[in-house]
């Protein structure tokens, strides 16, 4: 028990908030064993005390490294869901290429990093999206997606070209520069 306190800091409250559940539902079934003082759960200082003192020094090196560790920087390729899709693509002036994939396609996964890597080479110049079209069906529909992958390019918010399958960086670029030119 002492374990998964430490684990997940927080839990304190919503394993407080389960016990008063627990406690209301005995009560409703007439069961007076629950009325009894149940002990207080440990509170997380008390898990720090508990610690060998190898445990504690590691814990306190991992947290101090992980302050200091460089932060990561946003992906190139912007994630997008039904929700932000409107704001970062039909909204967008300018040229904007998404990724129509799903988790399970094997070609998706090839796509990607060919993505990746033109998102950082249009940095600031054109906007790079993609979404996975299981969870997000409504986009797939919209834009008549039946394959995986599906590059489709907009211009200024509007759908002007498609690539079905995977493509070379080079089909992708010629795409690009036909609606920046």
């Amino acid at each position: 028990m002492l374990l998964r306190i430490a684990i997940v800091s927080g839990l304190l409250m919503v394993g407080a908030g389960l016990l008063a559940c627990d406690q209301q539902s005995d009560a409703n079934t007439g069961d007076l064993s629950s009325t009894k003082q149940k002990p207080a759960e440990p509170k997380a200082t008390d898990v720090k005390a508990n610690m060998s003192k190898p445990q504690a020094e590691a814990k306190k090196l991992a947290t101090k490294r992980a302050a200091t560790a460089p932060q990561k920087s946003d992906k190139a390729v912007i994630e997008l869901t039904n929700l932000n899709i409107a704001e970062k693509v039909y909204q967008q002036k300018g040229v904007v290429v998404v990724d129509f994939y799903t988790d399970w396609c094997k070609p998706c996964k090839f796509l990607a990093p060919i993505m990746e890597k033109l998102a950082k080479e249009y940095d600031g110049e054109v906007v790079f999206g993609k979404i996975e079209c299981d969870r997000h069906p409504e986009a797939k529909r919209r834009h008549g997606v039946r394959a995986y992958p599906t590059i489709i390019f907009f211009k200024d918010g509007e759908a002007k070209e498609m690539l079905m399958g995977v493509q070379p960086a080079e089909a992708i670029k010629a795409k690009i520069e036909k609606l920046r030119g």
